[in-house]
């Protein structure tokens, strides 16, 4: 069945909006002057990490292409790694977005950081991902 002219209006205004939206969040993403992070949750509740924005790369010194698809424990210490590892898990457990404070050191400097972790849901209202947000208040 053909489509009429009217349904594929319709469906490219649609897609539009869409892009729009897309390109408004990576405005965002990229011009907040606050450390932004995307960590996926996985199914046997692993965390790894999807990518970070400019200001966080420019704060840690850990680039975002150099920290995708890696768990807190590829890139950071161990006992800093376990600290994240459960602020993550509390996040989902709970269900709800968490805020906290935490002690993180990068490129050798000590660093008190007010953190903001999010969880976003699938269709089927289960947590898929982490978006959280840091500022360093040292």
């Amino acid at each position: 069945m053909e489509k009429q002219p009217s349904e594929i209006d319709t469906e490219l205004d649609a897609q539009l909006k869409e892009e729009d939206s897309e390109q408004f969040l990576r405005s965002i993403f990229n011009s907040v002057q606050a450390s932004i992070f995307v960590v996926d949750v996985l199914e046997n509740r692993d965390f790894r990490y999807v990518g970070a924005n400019p200001v966080h790369e420019r704060w840690t010194g850990l680039r975002s292409s150099d920290i995708k698809g890696k768990t807190p424990e590829q890139i950071l210490p161990p006992d800093d790694a376990r600290s994240v590892r459960q602020h993550y898990s509390d996040c989902v457990r709970y269900g709800t977005t968490i805020s906290y404070e935490q002690y993180l050191p990068f490129q050798n400097i000590p660093y008190w950081w007010l953190t903001t972790l999010t969880p976003l849901r699938d269709d089927n209202g289960s947590i898929y991902r982490l978006v959280g947000t840091s500022t360093n208040i040292t």
